[in-house]
């Protein structure tokens, strides 16, 4: 592909969700899906148990420690899913915690909405 060309045609996305990321980090990905730090393979063809894959994610929650100031008091958990997966996660641990089962949401919106119905599985809203 001419690098030249496609920079001319980007799109830039700022919906919510995925956004644009710089032509450089694309390209570094782009080098990295068919050989990972010189591997022969792909970060995705490697095992989730191997010594490269273990610090590539050690070095991710370094670095997002350092970005965002998470102590070590707190674990990261990686999960597959989008913010909608949050509507399940979130009641399915807290709503338990009340004695009655139950929650209150302010429903502003779509969204609202949508958290509200999903929360209704796990007790009362």
């Amino acid at each position: 592909m001419n690098t030249e060309s496609f920079m001319t045609h980007r799109v830039y996305n700022f919906s919510a969700g995925p956004a644009t990321l710089p032509l450089p980090v694309l390209e570094q990905v782009q080098q990295e899906l068919l050989d990972f730090n010189g591997l022969g393979a792909s970060v995705i063809e490697i095992s989730h148990r191997s010594k490269p894959f273990l610090n590539l994610m050690e070095e991710a929650e370094a670095l997002f420690r350092e970005l965002t100031g998470l102590p070590q008091t707190h674990r990261m958990l990686y999960m597959h899913g989008g913010a909608q997966m949050q509507f399940s996660c979130v009641p399915l641990n807290l709503i338990g915690l009340h004695p009655k089962r139950q929650a209150a949401y302010a429903i502003t919106g779509k969204w609202g909405e949508l958290a509200e119905k999903e929360a209704r599985k796990y007790g009362r809203t």
